[in-house]
């Protein structure tokens, strides 16, 4: 089973814009993709969406069985929004007694929401200051809660104990790279198996947009590392 949560800023619902990374996982590893869906901003604030998420892991877990999936064979993959939506799943498996997924994927991660002042070597990255504000403005209006465990993971030091084995993939120009990077030297620090890969000249959205070798290149790295998960 992988759980494949979608980006978008916490703005976008729209989980089929992760199609072809579940065509590819279901097409390589032979297993079943579940596209959850979550409420967004600006009907929806922090926590709805990370309930949401911890909710339909729970469900797959619990009750996939009814399916003929087997939830305790779980894998996590998220990009950016999503990323952190993955973390936080594993922050609440931990603090819940759940059973951890056997690895997690995250795809160009954000881990702090309390920052707006990200930059970049390229002028106009895709998450730039005004992108960066809005999220914060639309899901994120308390700015006195911005810095809680499950809005900025970066700050909760029991993440490494909450962690399976994470495969962490960042592009140089995307203005999340350094909180990534961190992530991955985090939890490598504390004993956590982490594979690190970083895409030259590559920005926020290069896990969907061309060269298609990049794209694949990607969910090939990501496909090793779950299957080596699963045997």
């Amino acid at each position: 089973m992988i759980v494949q949560l979608h980006g978008g800023g916490f703005l976008n619902r729209y989980p089929e814009q992760d199609r072809h990374i579940a065509r590819y996982f279901a097409a390589k590893l032979g297993v079943v993709v579940i596209l959850p869906d979550y409420a967004t901003a600006p009907k929806a604030r922090y926590p709805v969406a990370e309930e949401q998420a911890f909710d339909a892991v729970r469900w797959v877990q619990d009750f996939g069985f009814r399916h003929g999936w087997d939830g305790r064979q779980l894998l996590l993959s998220g990009i950016s929004a999503g990323s952190k939506l993955a973390i936080n799943v594993c922050q609440q498996l931990h603090v819940d007694g759940g059973i951890r997924p056997l690895a997690v994927s995250l795809i160009v991660p954000v881990t702090d929401m309390s920052r707006t002042d990200r930059t970049s070597s390229i002028s106009r990255p895709a998450i730039n200051p005004f992108v960066q504000r809005l999220v914060s403005w639309a899901y994120f209006p308390d700015a006195d809660r911005r810095r809680e465990p499950l809005a900025a993971p970066r700050y909760d030091p029991m993440v490494p104990a909450a962690m399976p084995p994470t495969i962490i993939q960042t592009g140089e120009y995307d203005t999340l790279r350094p909180e990534g990077k961190e992530l991955a030297d985090t939890l490598t620090s504390n004993g956590v198996e982490v594979t690190y890969n970083e895409y030259p000249k590559a920005d926020h959205g290069f896990y969907s947009s061309a060269p298609i070798d990049r794209v694949e290149s990607l969910l090939a790295a990501i496909t090793t590392f779950f299957a080596d998960r699963l045997r």
